[in-house]
């Protein structure tokens, strides 16, 4: 892959990941009220952005160009098991991040 190809995948991938983010933190904040009980709007906003930004990640990889430079590079089944393992972490990361706000008292939360 030349200069070119890496800058232009690695700026779709920023975008991809920020646009989603912001779209998919719209739609859990104005949804998450359904089935969530806040105790303040901090806890509101920052449940919505902490949750929904390993999917943004995940789905800027995968549009982004990132994915699909490693199917025709490494193969299909190399590949899955380079999403899978993302996945995995940023899964990880997400539940620790959540935890720990938790535990510190930024977050209020109670299911309905």
């Amino acid at each position: 892959m030349d200069t070119d190809t890496i800058v232009n995948v690695a700026v779709a991938t920023i975008l991809w990941t920020l646009g989603s983010w912001v779209v998919l933190f719209v739609i859990m904040y104005f949804i998450s009220p359904f089935f969530t009980k806040y105790g303040d709007q901090r806890s509101r906003v920052l449940y919505s952005a902490v949750y929904t930004l390993a999917f943004a990640i995940i789905i800027g990889i995968a549009l982004g160009g990132i994915i699909t430079g490693l199917t025709v590079t490494y193969g299909t089944i190399p590949t899955l098991a380079v999403a899978f393992v993302i996945v995995l972490v940023l899964t990880l990361l997400e539940n620790y991040v959540m935890t720990e706000l938790f535990r510190r008292g930024l977050l209020k939360i109670k299911r309905k």
